[in-house]
């Protein structure tokens, strides 16, 4: 239930905290929400947890839109960190549910 409220909480936050006007904030969120996307898929299974898996992938890529190794480059590489271990669950993940 605490993940699910989390989520919302970030999704609320992104239309407050917009790409063009919060850049750095914006991107801040969309990582805290990859995260507690991961979470939730850590307490799901099957094709749910798939779901919010890619979700999670989603919202790193978003953030890395931000957080370019050039400008921000300590972000990029903590939310690089954490698009690649979501990457490697869900191809783990998607080879069990097959």
């Amino acid at each position: 239930r605490l993940l699910n409220e989390a989520v919302s909480a970030y999704r609320e936050a992104l239309k407050v905290y917009t790409r063009e006007q919060l850049p750095q904030d914006w991107a801040a969120m969309q990582n805290n929400l990859g995260n507690a996307l991961s979470d939730q898929a850590g307490r799901s299974e099957g094709a749910e947890a798939v779901r919010l898996l890619n979700e999670a992938v989603s919202a790193y890529r978003e953030a890395l839109k931000v957080y370019t190794e050039e400008h921000l480059a300590h972000y990029h590489g903590v939310v690089a960190g954490n698009l690649q271990q979501v990457e490697k669950r869900l191809q783990r993940l998607q080879a069990r549910v097959r």
